[in-house]
């Protein structure tokens, strides 16, 4: 049961990541972003994120993979 949550768990932070890099990719592909002040914290934030999907995944495909050898 508690690799259940932790795998639902996982699939919503990784929901959540894709959505706010969806979000960010939208603001980055306007022609003037570049020009902004903020656009250096925006490309930092987005490398977070991205890393932090990453790992969320990788946390999900443990914890899926662990479930699926307890079945």
């Amino acid at each position: 049961k508690q690799l259940q949550r932790a795998v639902q768990q996982a699939e919503k932070k990784i929901e959540r990541l894709e959505a706010e890099i969806a979000a960010v990719e939208a603001l980055m592909a306007d022609v003037h972003f570049y020009s902004r002040p903020d656009a250096g914290k925006v490309t930092q934030a987005y490398s977070e994120m991205k890393v932090s999907l990453e790992r969320a995944m990788e946390e999900w495909e443990v914890a899926q993979t662990t479930l699926e050898s307890m079945e």
